[in-house]
């Protein structure tokens, strides 16, 4: 334990190292994010923080030399190459396609060579544990990638993604310390890399606006970890943690990308153009402050996690976990199709007027 905390503090301090590092040559390389229409801040700003997570979490794992077996292997190579991806993505901007076709490349690995994959989702009904059976690498397929781009669209407001990724990781590492599964401590030092990264982009009364921003290097691996976590946590063998404990953790980040698709393949339009219409934005066009709308979905996401363990730990049903669940998931999908709705009514009164 004690290796473990000495690494998770070398994370921290390695991440926020790097990123102080980096901002210095940001500009000169390409890793910046211009101000423009559709972002808020008004000054150039280094997009370094992926970089910082990444190699927090690499040098800390060397440190505890942690195992690459039962698909260690493949978590450990997507995390690189997504990193690195995401960082040319960052300076060059890569199509979205090809940004995709690695999402695809890196999952199908995690399948078919890290031999993981989604084979049953639980007791859900009471009625017995419903198995995938042949859908169960397509399934696995969607939701990994899926939980990808989740992270990415919420990387809107300073902190958030950042935030609820640091609480979501911290609670992975308690679930597979409580479940007695190894690699509890990769979360660990995934959550204290996050926590280095941070120290730079959250506000609070000490800074006004991010100094750094996380960028596709970050948002795509951490979504790629989250994925991972939820599929070994549930699947692996000797695991006992419920899918729908986890489900309850991932719930905030994955209904508002699956509104979000639903809503742009709607309307006609690519489900991963950008928009303003994520939950975030919402909750700021409502009238809250960035920086209430940021820690507001921190707290929201933290009770999630907290149901998520506490249910699984004390062994409720998982039915009875699901239920409550599903409801308030199809009740967010209508109610953020209801907000769509009015908005682009209000806009067309506007253009007429």
């Amino acid at each position: 334990m004690g290796i473990s905390l000495s690494a998770a503090f070398a994370a921290a301090v390695v991440s926020s190292g790097v990123i102080a590092l980096f901002r210095r040559v940001a500009h000169s390389t390409g890793l910046v994010d211009d101000p423009c229409e559709r972002r808020r801040h008004k000054q150039s700003t280094p997009v370094v923080g992926g970089i910082g997570i990444v190699l927090g979490y690499l040098v800390a794992a060397a440190l505890l030399d942690l195992p690459l077996a039962s698909g260690w292997g493949t978590f450990l190579a997507g995390v690189i190459l997504l990193g690195t991806v995401g960082v040319v993505d960052d300076a060059f901007e890569v199509s979205s396609r090809f940004r995709l076709l690695t999402q695809f490349g890196v999952v199908a690995a995690v399948l078919w060579i890290g031999d993981l994959q989604i084979n049953q989702l639980g007791n859900l009904t009471g009625f017995g544990p419903i198995g995938l059976w042949i859908f169960a690498p397509v399934f696995t397929l969607l939701c990994m990638m899926l939980m990808i781009n989740a992270v990415n669209m919420l990387d809107g407001v300073d902190g958030l993604a950042g935030g609820t990724s640091l609480v979501t990781l911290a609670g992975f590492a308690a679930l597979l310390w409580l479940d007695g599964a190894s690699g509890w401590q990769a979360p660990l030092l995934f959550s204290m890399a996050v926590v280095g990264f941070l120290a730079y982009n959250l506000r609070g009364p000490w800074r006004k606006s991010a100094s750094v921003f996380m960028g596709d290097a970050g948002s795509t691996v951490l979504g790629f970890v989250l994925a991972w976590l939820a599929v070994y946590a549930t699947q692996a063998e000797g695991a006992t943690v419920y899918p729908v404990a986890v489900a309850w953790m991932l719930v905030l980040p994955a209904a508002d990308a699956l509104s979000l698709f639903f809503r742009r393949l709607a309307k006609g339009r690519n489900p991963l153009s950008a928009d303003r219409c994520h939950l975030h934005h919402v909750l700021v066009r409502s009238g809250l402050s960035m920086t209430t709308t940021v820690y507001l979905l921190i707290l929201g996401q933290t009770v999630f996690v907290g149901i998520g363990i506490v249910g699984w730990h004390y062994r409720v049903s998982e039915w009875v976990m699901f239920w409550p669940l599903a409801v308030m998931f199809a009740a967010y999908q209508l109610v953020m199709w209801r907000a769509d709705l009015v908005l682009r009514g209000l806009r067309r009164k506007l253009r007429g007027s």
